[in-house]
């Protein structure tokens, strides 16, 4: 008999097994599994199938984008096309040893060869592994079949965070997937880009380091891992939040006609931010954040000569989708301040950079107001009038994350000098 050509699909219902005798606790939760598994695969003569009597036609199987992953005690949905019109097929479960472990269990073809929902139970005590799903026509004895992994549950899969906003990291980790299968991790409806493929272990475990969010809108999304081969899932909620930049100056009071400079972190990694002082009529400065997202410009905009009062500078951020607010008060004269850095974690060292004060002029660096009031360090002016060497002082190591105010207090009688440091986790 000649070489015929025959499609058979194997999708996988969405239904509990109901075996006579034999209830489980999925059975009574009524759990879902998944919707569809495809046959591949070649059948010879000779081949143990439904029907080992006669000689088996030579058949080729076409696969699918269907499951082909199925759990103990579920019921597998088969679905083909190329056989005899009118014919009986049946199904039966081999396991490696090309025992059947499952079936027979037999459907009636279409007028066109064709055979849908034809239901094969999975035995509850089925044990994980890799098995063959063999259909074989009775008349035409022409047989389809491919492999169907069954693994102990369906997968799963845990984040190290359920929320975060774009551009932070993630570790995710899967189980339940078929042994050393391509599994791909993606934000659903967003594009065929995955956030990362790697291959599971032999015991069908993955673990991802580092998967960057990527720039989504805020709101609920859904994460997903796909099996390249099983074309099994697992799915989490997430939640894309909204950027939360935070910008500081080099100091809250600033002098006419001198240099502010800006500091901050939480942006969108290389945006371009443009800067203006509201109410001027001068052109936008425009700064880029690095790829962490961090802001570090000093002396990047120059104040106009006659400025005074309160004043705001507007950060317009657009790829990080903020527009971010800083104030500062103008005046005629005052000591232009400097820290070496103006965000990090508790018990880092910083330094000062000070001018403008009086000649020897004695300045104390202090946190809180009151008797909350904490000295920090104390540092003198050289004769100029300038701070500028020896200068370092550390964040207290009790220091909470947020926003830190230091007071610079000196002799001369002026309103204290107020920096802001940004204290991270």
């Amino acid at each position: 008999m000649g070489r015929f050509l025959a499609s058979v699909l194997v999708s996988i219902s969405l239904v509990t097994l109901a075996l006579p005798g034999c209830r489980t606790a999925d059975d009574q939760a009524g759990l879902a599994v998944p919707q569809a598994v495809a046959i591949q695969g070649r059948a010879n003569a000779g081949e143990a199938a439904a029907n080992a009597a006669a000689p088996a036609e030579e058949v080729t199987v076409w696969i699918t984008t269907f499951p082909r992953l199925s759990t103990p005690g579920r019921q597998v949905t088969l679905t083909g096309q190329g056989f005899a019109g009118g014919e009986t097929v049946a199904a039966v479960l081999l396991d490696a040893a090309g025992a059947p472990v499952a079936g027979p269990t037999q459907a009636t073809t279409d007028p066109r060869g064709a055979v849908t929902a034809m239901a094969l139970p999975l035995p509850p005590q089925l044990a994980p592994g890799e098995y063959t799903v063999a259909v074989r026509g009775q008349t035409s004895q022409r047989v389809g079949r491919t492999v169907l992994w069954v693994q102990a549950a369906p997968p799963t899969m845990a984040l190290s965070r359920d929320a975060s906003p774009p551009e932070a990291q993630l570790a995710i980790t899967a189980t339940g997937f078929v042994p050393r299968e391509r599994v791909v991790i993606y934000f659903e409806g967003h594009g065929a880009e995955p956030l990362t493929a790697l291959a599971a272990d032999q015991a069908g475990n993955i673990r991802a380091e580092n998967v960057v969010v990527p720039l989504l809108p805020p709101g609920e999304q859904r994460l997903v891992a796909t099996g390249s081969t099983s074309m099994a899932q697992a799915r989490l909620p997430f939640r894309i939040l909204q950027f939360d930049p935070v910008v500081v100056l080099n100091a809250s009071t600033l002098p006419s006609g001198e240099a502010a400079g800006f500091f901050g972190h939480g942006f969108a990694a290389r945006d371009r931010i443009e800067v203006t002082l509201e109410g001027s009529t001068e052109l936008p400065l425009v700064l880029t954040t690095d790829d962490r997202g961090r802001l570090r410009a000093p002396q990047s905009f120059r104040l106009p000569t006659n400025l005074k009062g309160q004043q705001t500078f507007a950060l317009r951020a657009p790829r990080t989708a903020r527009t971010v607010r800083t104030t500062f008060l103008a005046i005629s004269s005052y000591p232009v301040v400097e820290l070496s850095s103006y965000i990090g974690q508790p018990g880092s060292e910083v330094s000062l950079a000070v001018r403008g004060l009086r000649a020897r002029e004695r300045l104390e660096v202090a946190i809180g107001q009151g008797s909350q009031r904490k000295k920090v360090a104390t540092f003198r002016a050289d004769d100029n009038g300038n701070l500028t060497e020896d200068s370092r002082f550390r964040i207290p190591q009790d220091a909470t994350a947020g926003a830190l105010t230091f007071v610079l207090e000196g002799e001369a009688a002026r309103t204290p000098i107020r920096l802001t440091y940004i204290v991270s986790p």
